[in-house]
């Protein structure tokens, strides 16, 4: 009986140092995979880094005699330059985008929520208090790009991050 007893004991701690090495194996597995995975999109990331920092930069171009100046029209443009825009997006369903920044402009365009509009990086100089419904916010005027359009749009219906204002209709 003493022998089953220390026998059975055996098997159990065989049986959980299985099931712990399995588990370290499976852990050191997983994380071995997330690894490469981080390593890879980082090695693609600087790899598109370098792409746009190379177009960015004009090319040197050695000396040569100055020839006479063509027309605007007949030169080519040689390096198409890319603009970085900020994305936000709209936190009030229907936000007008307006052309000037004031609720008495021509609205340009009625955004919907969650949409991605670019900022211009160009804000007014002051706040204004506008009731949104059940707040009432004090915020600049922004100028966004959005359905084609440039535009302004109420600083408080867009933010960084894809969330709904609470309390604006």
């Amino acid at each position: 009986m003493a022998t089953n007893r220390k026998f059975t004991a055996r098997v159990e701690v065989l049986i959980i140092g299985i099931f712990f090495i399995s588990f370290i194996i499976w852990a050191v597995s997983k994380c071995s995979s997330a690894k490469t995975e981080y390593k890879a999109r980082a090695a693609l990331e600087a790899y598109e880094d370098s792409l746009a920092t190379a177009q960015e930069q004009p090319l040197d171009q050695p000396a040569t005699t100055p020839q006479p100046a063509a027309s605007p029209a007949a030169q080519a443009p040689s390096q198409v330059i890319r603009e970085k825009t900020t994305p936000l997006y709209v936190t009030i369903e229907g936000l007008k985008l307006r052309d000037t920044p004031n609720l008495n402009g021509k609205v340009l365009a009625e955004l919907k929520l969650y949409e991605e509009v670019n900022f211009l990086n160009e804000v007014t100089d002051s706040t204004y208090e506008i009731n949104l419904g059940a707040i009432t916010a004090n915020e600049p005027w922004v100028k966004v790009q959005g359905r084609g359009h440039a535009g302004w749009v109420y600083g408080a219906g867009v933010d960084y991050y894809k969330r709904k204002l609470k309390g604006a209709y």
